[in-house]
């Protein structure tokens, strides 16, 4: 056991990692964070990036419980949204959500430009044409990888 344990901090140093890395989920890619969110209300995300159209339809009862009418993931062209993480929103009581958007085969890359739209109960809440300014950073640890993430807030 003690010397897989030395094979494996070997292979971190050779890799860069200058100590133990956080293998905790990190944020990466744009993240799009929709509040202000009204009992009784459903709503429509419409995210366009690089002409691809993508479209998450959720709904919030009474008691602020949320649920997603078809899925709450979709893709078009080389891009996904998600929820952050892929946790499952059904159900949740939060008076936020967050979707993640990020192209299909690289899940730190967010679109450079985008247009989004929230409708609530049919009717256009928000619209935002704009150009995320991605940062970067290490949230695993030093050494352990960069990740680039953008947080844009749409409070209708």
């Amino acid at each position: 056991m003690r010397y897989l344990a030395s094979a494996v901090v070997a292979t971190l140093a050779s890799a860069g990692c200058t100590g133990p890395c956080d293998r905790a989920e990190h944020s990466a890619g744009l993240v799009i964070g929709v509040s202000n969110i009204e009992a009784s209300s459903a709503y429509r995300l419409e995210v366009v990036a690089d002409g691809a159209l993508l479209v998450v339809n959720y709904s919030v009862d009474a008691e602020h419980r949320l649920a997603c009418s078809d899925s709450c993931e979709a893709s078009a062209g080389n891009f996904v949204i998600e929820p952050e993480f892929g946790w499952p929103l059904d159900g949740t009581t939060d008076a936020r959500v967050r979707f993640a958007v990020h192209r299909a085969h690289d899940r730190d890359a967010g679109p450079g430009k985008l247009t989004l739209r929230l409708y609530r109960d049919a009717q256009l809440a928000y619209e935002q044409q704009l150009q995320p300014s991605y940062r970067t950073s290490e949230p695993a640890g030093e050494g352990c990888g960069e990740l680039a993430f953008a947080l844009v807030e749409v409070a209708p």
